[in-house]
């Protein structure tokens, strides 16, 4: 599990400045599909991001 929260945050991390930075290649839709679908096996989660 250690090397899952290791994952999350840095995938967060990375997103998380380009969308402060305005990075037009990436929103916010995207980075949470994109972080989800990174751990979603490992979590036993379906691939989609839920709706929120």
């Amino acid at each position: 599990m250690e090397a899952t929260s290791t994952l999350l945050l840095a995938l967060s991390d990375g997103f998380g400045i380009r969308l402060m930075l305005g990075d037009p290649r990436i929103d916010l839709p995207a980075a949470q599909a994109a972080i989800w679908r990174a751990v979603a096996g490992t979590l036993g989660v379906p691939d989609a991001f839920p709706e929120i």
